[in-house]
């Protein structure tokens, strides 16, 4: 049979454990927010990042059809030069 002194204690004790739960959650999710927020953030660069590739890729095509518009001048200027 437990003394009411010893309950007290025991209660004490319980109270500090949920007390260190209560804390490790709170951090946790503190992290978890950190985490999630950062996980936002580098979508955004993902979506910017491949919206700069998609841009790049037009003018890629872009300046392959100038070199070729430019070779094909070239080869119009040399056939009338009589090259």
């Amino acid at each position: 049979m437990q003394t009411i002194e010893e309950y007290k204690a025991y209660t004490r004790q319980l109270e500090d454990e949920v007390g260190k739960w209560h804390h490790a959650y709170d951090a946790l999710m503190v992290e978890r927010n950190l985490m999630a927020a950062t996980l936002a953030e580098n979508k955004k660069i993902i979506e910017t990042i491949a919206a700069e590739l998609d841009e790049l890729r037009k003018h890629e095509v872009e300046w392959d059809l100038s070199k070729a518009r430019i070779k094909e001048l070239e080869t119009e200027n040399k056939q009338l030069k009589g090259e």
